[in-house]
């Protein structure tokens, strides 16, 4: 191609450029004019396309009712371990280092978020369990320091000590398994020096009512702090099914949704869960919370269901 030629071709692309700079320039100006004009919000600049209202898109906004007050939506902690669960296996199947650190610090936020460190999903299954079996040192100790509680058993048998063993993390087991006998041993000792053992079974019911209403709404290590004294009560009662204005301490620990307590009293002390109060058996005292909406009763009414 000859120098003539590259030369009606610079001034074709020029021709072309001067013509786009014109466009520009027109829709730019019929942008302006519609805006000074006041109809912007129904047409979009630069075209003949009107836009419809967004009332008629999305509908009117609606009003809440007066003195209706939306509450933010909080999930529960069973919501929360099936997610925790879900994140622990996509990290198990991640190498990627810089993907890793982002499940990691969602699996640390998701346990800050658990109201109960204690809690279990529908295997039984506690957020130290899942953090040991996948061997994890970080989410076990933080754990830990939150008060969990070693030795719990899902609904295979096993603690966390063993599901770490299962998966060969040796350090954290052998940890675990450290743990465990400490907290037997403690265990022990509390029962020597039990506070409550000159009490009555009276006395031991209403503090037991104040303690397990304070745990419910306790967080953190505070709350382990309260399960622990709670327990200590159940543990010092002399006949674990007195009653005290018609309740039992099981009763009392199913109407706040107590579980540790419910399982201890029905398992190691063989309370009876069919004796009738005021309002019912234990269960009913369980359900009648639940009718007033409130879900932190539905792990006790659950288990209380399949003892039938």
């Amino acid at each position: 191609m000859g120098k003539g030629s590259r030369g009606r071709v610079s001034w074709k692309r020029e021709r072309q450029m001067k013509v786009k700079v014109k466009e520009r320039e027109l829709r730019n100006g019929h942008a302006e004019r519609q805006k000074a004009a006041g109809h912007s919000h129904d047409q979009k600049p630069g075209t003949g396309i009107r836009k419809p209202p967004l009332e008629k898109v999305v509908g009117p906004a609606k009003a809440e009712p007066e003195g209706i007050t939306r509450k933010a939506e909080t999930r529960t902690d069973k919501e929360i371990l099936l997610e925790l669960k879900r994140r622990i296996d996509e990290l198990r199947n991640c190498y990627m280092q810089n993907e890793r650190h982002g499940f990691e610090r969602k699996i640390l936020k998701m346990i800050d978020e658990l109201s109960d460190v204690n809690s279990v999903d529908h295997k039984g299954r506690t957020a130290l369990i899942l953090c040991a079996w996948v061997g994890w040192p970080m989410a076990v100790f933080r754990l830990l320091e939150l008060g969990a509680d070693p030795t719990i058993k899902d609904n295979s048998g096993e603690t966390a000590a063993g599901h770490a063993a299962w998966a060969d993390h040796w350090s954290i087991e052998n940890r675990l398994r450290e743990l465990e006998r400490e907290w037997h041993a403690a265990e022990k000792e509390k029962e020597d020096t039990n506070p409550w053992k000159n009490k009555t079974d009276k006395e031991k019911l209403l503090e037991l009512s104040k303690t397990v209403k304070e745990w419910r709404k306790a967080t953190g290590i505070e709350r382990g702090e309260l399960r622990d004294n709670a327990m200590i009560m159940l543990k010092a009662l002399g006949h674990v099914n007195a009653a005290y204005r018609g309740k039992t301490a099981l009763m009392r620990c199913a109407e706040k949704g107590f579980l540790p307590g419910v399982k201890y009293l029905i398992e190691e002390r063989n309370a009876d869960p069919g004796i009738k109060g005021r309002v019912g058996t234990a269960e009913d005292y369980a359900l009648v919370v639940r009718e007033r909406g409130y879900q932190y009763v539905d792990s006790v009414i659950r288990y209380l269901e399949r003892l039938e």
